[in-house]
């Protein structure tokens, strides 16, 4: 299958919020997060994000408010004893009630949102995959075939555009295709993203139709717009992902890169790999193991890393006479 090429918005959310990552260091008992008490009171609904008055802790701009396993950022103090927080209505979860204000002097919003930012591209490399939506064009080339295959899931197609003209298809089990996509039960269709073309369904059957309409053609680019991304049944970012990023994003801050050391990482400990029917086997050096011979400096991400590796796609062509 080849690409011409594609392009996805920049509009697209972390797989972790600045405050989960601060809420999850402080919960392991991370030096550097501190923490206080306070008490909010006072709740007033407001779409730039709700306000809360507080007594204690002393809040400042930037801080995690946290409380019962929710957290949100305060974005403003509209007066000395006021906070606004990011999150609004139904979105919030922060009561009226005693709360934690969480700070970090070593990991301010702005370097987090970065470290995160880091820790979803070193996700996205291992696992040729992404984890949130995001929308855009690819341009696809056929095989001769009624399926077209892709490299990441489909959330939503659309607009099509087939074989390199201004033919456009429409989605549907009783129109021109459809779109295998989402976690439907029993398959999971987002570690198989496909279109296949549809027939014999009162229009035109593969004997009669013409070449554009039955399959995808080798040598032309079909363009598809839509919104693509591995994103659970309720839109959001799978939970290991999640807790993924929270890893790499720690040991980054524990253990940040220095300037000298290369950005190439570690093969790792790989044994076997195996491909439909294709296996192969790799010697294992005989020196003990350390923490570092992973892929992302982390056993455990590694694991959950492999597990949602994107397979590798062998595309093939055939002739229709």
């Amino acid at each position: 299958m080849g690409y011409r090429g594609y392009y996805m918005s920049d509009n697209i959310g972390p797989y972790i919020d600045y405050d989960e990552l601060i809420t999850e260091l402080q919960f392991a008992g991370s030096g550097v997060v501190s923490s206080a008490d306070t008490t909010l009171s006072a709740k007033v609904v407001d779409a730039g994000g709700d306000k809360y008055t507080f007594s204690g802790g002393s809040p400042i701009v930037g801080d995690v408010i946290s409380q019962a396993g929710f957290s949100a950022i305060v974005i403003a103090l509209p007066i000395p004893t006021q906070i606004q927080i990011n999150k609004t209505d139904v979105e919030n979860n922060i009561a009226i009630g005693p709360a934690k204000v969480l700070h970090s002097e070593t990991v301010p919003r702005a370097k987090g949102e970065i470290i995160i930012q880091n820790a979803m591209d070193m996700i996205d490399e291992q696992t040729g995959q992404f984890f949130n939506k995001r929308s855009g064009v690819f341009d696809l080339e056929g095989n001769n075939t009624q399926l077209m295959h892709f490299p990441v899931p489909i959330i939503e197609i659309t607009k099509l555009l087939i074989n390199s003209s201004d033919q456009e298809l429409f989605e549907g089990d009783t129109k021109d295709f459809v779109a295998f996509k989402g976690r439907l039960r029993p398959t999971d269709d987002r570690r198989n993203p496909r279109i296949k073309l549809n027939f014999g369904r009162g229009r035109d059957s593969i004997f009669i139709s013409s070449l554009t309409n039955r399959i995808f053609t080798k040598g032309t680019f079909t363009n598809i717009t839509g919104s693509f991304g591995f994103l659970e049944l309720n839109g959001n970012t799978p939970a290991l992902i999640k807790k993924t990023t929270v890893i790499l994003a720690s040991l980054e801050i524990n253990e940040p890169p220095s300037a000298s050391s290369s950005s190439v990482t570690s093969a790792g400990p790989l044994k076997r790999t195996k491909v439909d029917i294709h296996e192969e086997e790799f010697f294992e050096s005989s020196q003990s193991k350390s923490k570092t011979e992973t892929r992302s400096g982390s056993a455990e991400a590694d694991k959950i890393l492999a597990m949602f590796r994107t397979p590798i796609r062998v595309a093939g062509s055939f002739s229709i006479l």
